[in-house]
């Protein structure tokens, strides 16, 4: 069984685990936003895997609320999501969020560049919405 709080160690990321049981990482992009700080990401790894011989790991990043979306928005997003060679933009709830299922077999630099993966993206989309770093 894999065990995603020692990987996540192993790649130096800090965490925080929430009532869910998810991974919660606050990932620094280093990309100064509009107002000269920095922008950050929060990026959930899914701790409860599915099933009693799990196959994959859920990491998603909330980008925007889909009721502040206009219809030109929605075939940006879809559009973005056709490019991507990993992951794809969902709907969960009100939020606009881009994922990736991976498999769990996985090494922590994998997991790592994953986790970086999905916060830059849904970063740079969440930048495109507004100028503010909300996520």
């Amino acid at each position: 069984m894999i065990d995603i709080g020692k990987l996540l160690q192993e790649a130096g990321l800090n965490y925080e685990i929430d009532e869910d049981g998810d991974y919660n990482l606050v990932m620094a992009l280093g990309n100064e936003g509009k107002n000269g700080v920095e922008r950050t990401q929060l990026v959930i790894v899914c701790g409860q895997l599915q099933g009693e011989d799990p196959e994959f790991i859920h990491i998603w990043s909330k980008a925007t609320e889909v009721d502040s979306l206009k219809e030109a928005d929605f075939l940006r997003v879809m559009q973005d999501s056709g490019r991507q060679v990993m992951g794809g933009w969902e709907i969960a709830g009100n939020n606009l969020i881009f994922t990736v299922k991976t498999g769990i077999r996985l090494t922590a630099d994998e997991l790592s560049t994953i986790i970086s993966f999905v916060a830059y993206e849904a970063d740079e989309m969440e930048a495109s919405f507004s100028d503010e770093d909300i996520n």
